[in-house]
């Protein structure tokens, strides 16, 4: 197969050019690489293949004297290592950069001489951009005048600070005039690795890959990190009174990494020491901290800044689901969680309806058929014992007893009195349950019932919004008539997120999704003066997700994240930081403390107690309508 190409692997001209390695710079370079010294026999420098699926090669036309090199290279890798190879051959006089479809797990060996690489410069740039960083690269670099030191560490250093390529080994072999016949196991090789973190030489060539990512000696990393309760934040009082971010980042470059609170505040601070590097921490700075995909086709937040690789992690575990981009990746999960809804806090009960609502109404029904059949029972004894009294009055007697009130004439026959023990016995436990229900509807605040599923969520026909368009997505692919109904009422609120939780809140008229371990923060924040709630969230909760990090794609840290999560998830450590995070009693504190501020004990007034005075008033009313009717009559 042949390909005139320009956009074709690794980038050789990058490298050496003079701007890069001049003099000055390279005598003050520290050298982090690792030569060995062997015959081009020696087949372990392929070793760096073992674990790859393919081995994409990639070589201009050439041959070493009697001895083809991309030829005897195939067959140590498909011989000694069993690895199926795709071969490509570049023309070094080819204008074109038509660009490889190199699958983006092979491996690469791109076989070049020296003097052809300034040839392919255009080629190599247009086809490194779209690898991997962590692709396994060897390149074997035939030369026939001296190859300096710095020129290979130049390779290097362009290799990891422009395009973040690691996992990079490279052979150098002197070739010779070709009227010089020599044998393959004639051939010296020297072979370099590298490591830009640490400042001394590994002296076991397989241990190199490994290690390389272990300690980054304090390099400076980019990450993005924002407060968000209750996976990242540092919890002071004075956060919550103020209703301001959890997270001070104006003086986050100078806290201490273990100040940082929850899972995510915990997992940034453990990782960096174990990795060892220096965090540059940066928050979304357009408004949005999740971010989402705009229709114009960017991506705003975190998202967006991780996309256009502006930092290297973020640290904000996500949901994993499509973003409507393949430019990241996701770590292993770290928790759960669920999309929920926050609703307005139901209304609280009129004041006059408090002393009935001590009871339901299904015991009220009761109690009104108790009386009715105490009446009745009273009836036919007072009948049968006395049937010239008048046998209406039974029924003034009946609720005297109901009220615990001394009856004017006691019975004197035992059926009477031990039926009139009996109801006195229940009325006292009735009226004193009546009693003690009663002080506490009228001293603390009571509400109609809450929205707690989907269906009355439904029924409330309340708008649900969010920022961010994606959160749709809670309710799509569900099939069920409610969901639909419910996604038909989403929509995207464009203003600020406090304003979003006004609406809610105060204003009362929408819904809004959250996720379920940042309901209780919020409502601990959105109280009213008295210290009640203003928000509720939903029970059913309409949507479930793991949680990661996100990475740019092809990040060479994710491998090395990826193992340290599964170490933290198999130790407990991440539900432990998740609990201690989602502490109750820090997040009340401030609500306790409203709530404190009023009046130790609560002095009734004419409001707490109007149904009292409008059963008086209206017993007067009554009272004198009967009265006038008796003087009009005469009776």
């Amino acid at each position: 197969m042949r390909l005139d190409t320009q956009g074709n692997i690794i980038m050789w001209a990058l490298l050496i050019s003079c701007d890069i390695i001049s003099t000055t710079k390279s005598q003050s370079r520290k050298n982090f690489m690792y030569q060995t010294k062997h015959d081009i026999t020696d087949n372990n420098h392929f070793n760096c293949f073992v674990d790859a699926k393919c081995v994409s090669l990639i070589t201009a036309e050439m041959q070493l004297n009697s001895v083809d090199i991309p030829t005897y290279s195939i067959w140590c890798i498909q011989e000694q290592l069993h690895i199926p190879m795709v071969i490509w051959k570049l023309e070094t006089n080819s204008c074109r950069t038509n660009s490889m479809d190199i699958p983006s797990g092979d491996a690469l060996l791109m076989i070049l001489h020296y003097e052809f690489i300034t040839t392919l410069t255009v080629q190599i740039k247009a086809c490194i951009q779209h690898c991997s960083p962590r692709t396994q690269f060897m390149f074997i670099i035939l030369y026939t005048q001296t190859l300096e030191k710095n020129d290979i560490l130049a390779i290097f250093e362009m290799m990891w600070q422009q395009y973040n390529i690691l996992n990079v080994v490279i052979l150098t072999i002197k070739i010779y005039p070709n009227d010089i016949i020599i044998n393959i196991s004639d051939i010296k090789a020297d072979t370099w690795t590298y490591d830009p973190f640490i400042s001394h030489l590994y002296e076991d060539l397989s241990n190199s890959k490994r290690l390389n990512l272990q300690n980054l000696n304090g390099l400076p990393l980019r990450v993005s990190l924002f407060g968000h309760y209750p996976t990242s934040y540092l919890l002071q009082e004075s956060n919550l009174e103020t209703k301001v971010s959890l997270f001070p980042t104006n003086d986050s470059q100078h806290l201490n990494w273990e100040s940082y609170q929850g899972v995510d505040g915990q997992m940034f601070s453990t990782i960096t020491h174990y990795m060892n590097f220096t965090p540059k921490i940066t928050t979304p700075s357009n408004g949005e901290v999740y971010g989402f995909p705009l229709p114009n086709g960017t991506f705003t937040g975190a998202l967006g800044d991780v996309i256009y690789k502006h930092v290297d992690i973020s640290f904000n575990s996500r949901f994993i689901k499509h973003y409507n981009t393949a430019d990241i990746e996701f770590s292993n999960p770290i928790l759960s969680d669920k999309m929920c809804i926050i609703v307005p806090k139901a209304k609280p009960i009129p004041h006059w309806r408090r002393m009935l609502s001590s009871f339901n109404s299904e015991l009220w029904l009761i109690l009104f058929c108790t009386f009715a059949i105490v009446a009745s029972f009273k009836f036919i004894l007072r009948k049968y014992h006395n049937p010239k009294e008048l046998q209406w009055l039974v029924i003034l007697e009946t609720f005297q007893v109901f009220l615990l009130i001394g009856i004017q004439n006691s019975p004197k026959v035992t059926s009477e009195r031990c039926f009139y023990a009996s109801c006195l016995i229940f009325c006292l436990v009735v009226m004193n349950a009546f009693q003690g229900l009663l002080v506490t509807n009228i001293t603390y605040p009571t509400y109609e019932a809450d929205i707690n599923t989907l269906v009355e969520l439904d029924h409330s026909n309340l708008p649900i919004w969010s920022r961010s368009p994606e959160n749709k997505d809670v309710f799509k692919d569900i099939g069920t008539p409610v969901m639909e109904r419910l996604l038909q009422k989403f929509s995207v609120f464009n203003g600020t997120a406090g304003e979003l939780l006004n609406h809610v809140a105060n204003l009362t008229d929408a819904a809004v999704i959250v996720r379920e371990t940042s309901s209780t923060y919020t409502e601990s924040i959105y109280v009213a003066q008295d210290g009640t709630q203003l928000i509720h969230t939903v029970e059913e909760c309409p949507a479930y997700y793991h949680l990661a990090y996100i990475f740019p794609r092809g990040s060479p840290y994710l491998p090395l994240i990826n193992i340290f999560i599964l170490r933290m998830n198999e130790a407990g450590l991440t539900f432990k930081w998740h609990q201690d995070g989602t502490d109750v009693k820090s997040l009340l504190s401030y609500r306790k403390k409203k709530y404190r501020s009023q009046e130790p004990l609560k002095v009734f007034s004419l409001t707490d107690l109007q149904l009292a005075f409008y059963i008086f008033v209206a017993g007067l009313i009554f009272s004198i309508l009967v009265f006038v009717l008796e003087a009009l009559i005469g009776y």
